[in-house]
């Protein structure tokens, strides 16, 4: 069995993508980055990840980029842990995320408490 997460984090804004993945390997956590969803994709059909941190707004995209990997990783990954950050929330989409086995979260929240969801995540053995 694996002793440390593995966690993808697909996210557009630098600053927020580079204080996660900071954080996270502090605290002992491997972690791979990305900045778009096609990416994110390619790195999903290379590797088995215990947690994808994703964006659920990329810029310059219409769709929810986000909700999109979500989908795609049920099929591929099933039990892998998507949490869909969003600073665009609602009820709706909270409603979306939970229908397709995410779990949602507001960027409003505090990191701190991100931090303590993934860590939360038991490695899965390989």
């Amino acid at each position: 069995m694996r002793a440390t997460l593995d966690v993808l984090i697909m996210e557009d804004d630098p600053a927020i993508r580079l204080a996660l993945a900071h954080a996270l390997k502090n605290q002992g956590v491997e972690v791979r980055t990305c900045c778009s969803l096609e990416s994110a994709l390619e790195a999903i059909r290379d590797h088995s990840f215990d947690v994808i941190l994703a964006d659920l707004r990329m810029r310059g995209q219409e769709c929810s980029d986000g909700l999109e990997l979500l989908k795609v990783v049920r099929k591929v990954s099933p039990d892998t842990r998507v949490i869909i950050m969003t600073a665009y929330g609602s009820h709706e989409v909270e409603a979306e995320v939970n229908k397709h086995g995410g779990t949602y979260w507001a960027k409003s929240r505090q990191l701190d408490e991100l931090l303590g969801s993934v860590m939360a995540t038991s490695p899965r053995s390989t």
